[in-house]
């Protein structure tokens, strides 16, 4: 191997993967770090990385395996105004050569999200994606894409990412569906990631039998995510059938409280259709519940870490190529980032430069706290169920709003969402009705790998509400 400062073997010329830093790029980086080292001393340093230098070169060389390319596609092209009325398409005509998977579904396309998955509204993407119930309203967010094409009837089931409530929230806002998994039912493998102890994949469908049938699709050990449990079956969700009865607790106060009224009133109006169905229904407390929402703000700082910086995943398949990409745009133009991402990279960065992870520390520490709270509250009951959103569909924001405006509109979407992103529960959101037209979500939560439950009671009350 040969290169510009190692050319002890012989053969050609080989470009280095990786240069050594300058002296005066060791001498900015030594400041910046407080190391006051000499001159001599970073010289020194620069002879030593000369090792590290020659495995990276070989890193560079070796070829990383690839996943299996079932399906080959291309990539597809945005369609035109009458075939996507709620812009919620990002590509379609992907030219499957092999068009149906395993068990006989057909990928239709690409929905669109926000950009960068990071908001809660669906006005940061690169057209703003309108409810189909209302369009001057949001389809929620970030997996707002396939939130409205499942509302609309353009597709029968889609796949959601959830960091905070981005599946739930859009199946809220458009009537539909929506499930976050137990923490590692489904892999993560080749996804983008934003913070590793919080990001879920799940299913999205108009109905529940539909949602428990992809997911059972997608769970399972894939052999690549860290996160997933090997030598656990997949149950047979697809069969689950509706729970004939079980006991459940609504979390009266904190998960109703900052709820507008017409919220309130039609997520508990199901509780005589879950009675109905077989439910004994009681009030149940999650004091810490309402501190979701503060250690969320915290552990933000690893999405700043993790999916800005370039940060670990642990043990997974990594999507090298779009998170490369991703990088060399964010130092090309970091300007183009929606203000959504610029928000985090400013508070992200403060606090890396002056706290040293010390809050995100302490939060994910408390999060054992609330995941106890929470394994207690479920021993005495077989669920728990609050509303979705404090609010139904929020309007658009205007084109006049300035950035105060426009991130207050972004963010604080959903108060309970994102406690169980924290503790990992399975969490699933079903419509409970209708407020002047516009669709009113229920979310229903159960215990570890318990989503059976989950999507039986989801399955009751989707069929109560039908009689």
């Amino acid at each position: 191997m040969m290169s510009s400062e190692n050319k002890e073997d012989a053969g050609i010329y080989v470009s280095p993967a990786i240069n050594l830093p300058t002296l005066d790029q060791l001498k900015s980086i030594s400041k910046g770090l407080g190391l006051q080292l000499t001159n001599e001393e970073l010289l020194q340093h620069r002879e030593h990385m000369k090792g590290a230098q020659k495995a990276y070169q070989r890193i560079s060389e070796l070829v990383e395996p690839t996943l299996e390319v079932k399906y080959p596609r291309t990539p597809g092209h945005r369609p035109s105004k009458d075939d996507n009325p709620n812009n919620a398409w990002t590509g379609v005509g992907l030219n499957l050569k092999r068009s149906h998977v395993s068990l006989g579904g057909r990928i239709t396309g690409k929905s669109q999200c926000e950009d960068v998955t990071l908001d809660g509204n669906s006005f940061t993407s690169s057209l703003p994606v309108t409810n189909p119930a209302d369009p001057s309203r949001s389809s929620g967010g970030s997996s707002l894409g396939s939130g409205a094409l499942l509302s609309n009837g353009q597709v029968d089931l889609a796949l959601g990412g959830d960091s905070g409530g981005s599946i739930r929230i859009p199946a809220s806002w458009c009537g539909i569906v929506g499930l976050k998994p137990t923490y590692g039912l489904v892999p993560y493998s080749d996804s983008c990631f934003l913070d590793c102890t919080l990001d879920h994949l799940g299913p999205m469908a108009r109905t529940v039998d539909d949602c428990a049938l992809l997911l059972e699709v997608l769970a399972g050990y894939d052999g690549f995510d860290s996160r997933s449990l090997t030598g656990r079956a997949v149950p047979e969700y697809s069969h689950i059938g509706a729970r004939n009865s079980w006991y459940e607790g609504w979390v009266s106060k904190e998960g109703f409280d900052g709820c507008e009224d017409d919220v309130v009133d039609v997520v508990k109006a199901t509780a005589d259709v879950l009675r109905n169905a077989g439910a004994t229904v009681e009030d149940i407390s999650l004091p810490m519940h309402t501190d979701a929402v503060c250690l969320y703000a915290a552990l933000s700082e690893g999405i700043y870490i993790q999916s800005f910086m370039g940060g670990s995943m642990g043990k997974s398949f990594y999507p090298n190529s779009i998170t490369d990409h991703y990088r060399k745009a964010i130092r090309t133009r970091p300007f183009d980032l929606p203000i959504t991402r610029q928000a985090y990279a400013l508070w992200g960065e403060f606090t890396r430069r002056f706290y040293d992870g010390k809050f995100y520390g302490k939060a994910q520490n408390l999060c054992k706290a609330l995941t106890d709270e929470y394994n207690k509250a479920l021993k005495k009951v077989d669920v728990l169920i609050m509303p979705t959103c404090q609010s139904t569909a929020r309007k658009l924001p205007e084109a006049s709003f300035g950035l105060t405006e426009l991130l207050r509109e972004a963010k604080g979407v959903s108060k309970n969402s994102p406690a169980t992103n924290i503790t990992g529960h399975p969490s699933i959101s079903v419509n409970a009705g209708y407020s002047k037209g516009l669709p009113v979500g229920a979310m229903i939560t159960g215990r570890h790998h318990e989503d059976a439950t989950v999507l039986r009671v989801a399955k009751s009350l989707e069929s109560g509400l039908k009689v």
